[in-house]
C-alpha cells in the first residue's frame, strides 16, 4: 500500500468509526458489510472448527461493541489501519479462546471416548490450538510424573520413558537412550498409558491432581 492509498484507507476508516460512534446501528451495519469477512478469515487461519470459529467471531463482535464501543475509541489511526487493528483484536480473541475451558472440552469431545490418546501428543499437530493443547498436556504430565517419583508411586525410568515418548522419540530411540530392550520400553509405556490417559481426560488440564 503506497502513501496515497494508505491516506485514503485511513480517511475511510475514520469515517466508519465516526459513523459507529455517532449512529451505532447504521455504523455497525456498514462495519459488518466491510470487515466481517476479513475478521472471519483472520479467525479461520487458526484452524478452528466451524462451531468454534463462530464462537470466536461472536467474541470479537462483543469486544468491539462492549463499553460503548471502547475499542473503536482507543484505535489510533496514526499507527495502523482499522484492518490492522482488527487483526490484533481477532488474534487476541483466538488466543483467549485457546485457553478457555470451552475449547479444551471441545477438543476432548472430538475423541470418541472422551479420552486423549498419548500418541496424539507426539504426532504432527494440525493447528495452533492443538499445539497449545499439547503444550499444556505435556506440562501437566511432567508435573504429575515428578510428583509420583517423589512419592514413590513411579520408577524414575518409567518417567524417563514417558517424557522421551512425549518428545516424539520412537521406542527404538528410547531403547538406545535408556539401554533397555525395545520390548521392555514398550511394555512399561503401555502399562502407564491408560493411567495417564485417564488423568488427562478427568482433569481437563485445569484441576489440581489428587491421585
Amino acid at each position: 500500500m503506497n502513501r496515497e492509498e494508505r491516506t485514503d484507507t485511513i480517511q475511510a476508516d475514520e469515517q466508519l468509526r465516526a459513523s459507529i460512534l455517532n449512529s451505532p446501528e447504521v455504523g455497525w451495519r456498514a462495519f459488518l458489510e466491510i470487515h466481517s469477512a476479513f475478521i472471519r478469515n483472520i479467525i479461520k487461519r487458526h484452524g478452528f472448527s466451524i462451531e468454534d470459529s463462530e464462537e470466536v467471531l461472536q467474541e470479537v463482535f462483543h469486544n468491539l461493541l462492549k463499553e460503548d464501543c471502547r475499542f473503536f475509541k482507543v484505535w489510533d489511526s496514526s499507527k495502523c489501519t482499522l484492518r490492522g487493528f482488527l487483526s490484533v483484536v481477532a488474534t487476541h480473541a483466538a488466543i483467549t479462546f485457546y485457553h478457555s475451558r470451552f475449547h479444551r472440552e471441545s477438543f476432548l469431545k472430538s475423541h470418541q471416548d472422551g479420552s486423549i490418546e498419548l500418541d496424539v501428543l507426539v504426532s504432527p499437530s494440525v493447528n495452533p490450538a492443538e499445539r497449545l493443547f499439547r503444550i499444556q498436556a505435556v506440562s501437566l504430565l511432567t508435573d504429575v510424573l515428578d510428583r509420583w517419583v517423589i512419592e514413590g508411586k513411579l520408577d524414575s525410568i518409567d518417567k524417563k520413558i514417558v517424557l522421551l515418548r512425549l518428545r516424539g522419540l520412537s521406542f527404538k530411540e528410547i531403547s538406545d537412550v535408556t539401554g533397555m530392550a525395545v520390548n521392555h520400553t514398550t511394555v512399561r509405556f503401555s502399562r502407564l498409558k491408560p493411567r495417564l490417559q485417564k488423568l488427562l481426560a478427568r482433569k481437563g488440564l485445569e484441576e489440581d491432581l489428587n491421585d
